[in-house]
């Protein structure tokens, strides 16, 4: 009898143990699930926040200056929250644009893109007469601009 107590008593621990590790589980990934919906949560807030407009005047000629082989555009936060000028995608006429071909330099306030201020985008490209695109993305804000390169 005691036999039998004490296999009964094995088999309880068991089934305790497997049903703890059984909880934890879920806990465990109940929590990664409830991280992942806040981190998504966040994005879609940035993405809402972030507006760019790029204010460049196609018609004006000054976009391109085929002297130095630049394409300078001004792209202005419109959104409701700083942007940082590192996350500016640019591709242009179809190319992707790396910070190695570019520089940025935010105009009005220093080294912070805030709401309202500009950021002057130079891309050393050498460009054939033409129209041409060119498109910024940040936090999935997006505007373009055609220009022509005379």
């Amino acid at each position: 009898m005691v036999r039998t107590a004490v296999a009964q008593v094995l088999l309880f621990i068991a089934a305790v143990s497997i049903a703890a590790a059984f909880a934890g589980t879920i806990v465990t990934q109940s929590s990664v699930f409830a991280q992942s919906t806040a981190d998504e949560a966040d994005r879609t807030v940035a993405t809402i926040d972030a507006e760019i407009v790029v204010i460049n005047d196609p018609a004006a000629g000054a976009t391109y200056d085929d002297a130095d082989g630049q394409v300078t555009l001004y792209v202005k936060n419109v959104g409701g929250e700083t942007l940082e000028p590192a996350a500016l995608e640019v591709v242009l006429d179809g190319t992707y644009v790396g910070s190695g071909e570019r520089s940025t330099r935010v105009l009005e306030s220093g080294d912070e893109w805030r709401v309202g201020t500009v950021l002057e985008v130079t891309i050393d490209r050498f460009l054939a007469a033409g129209e041409h695109r060119a498109a910024v993305t940040i936090d999935g804000a997006r505007d373009r601009l055609v220009f022509d390169a005379g």
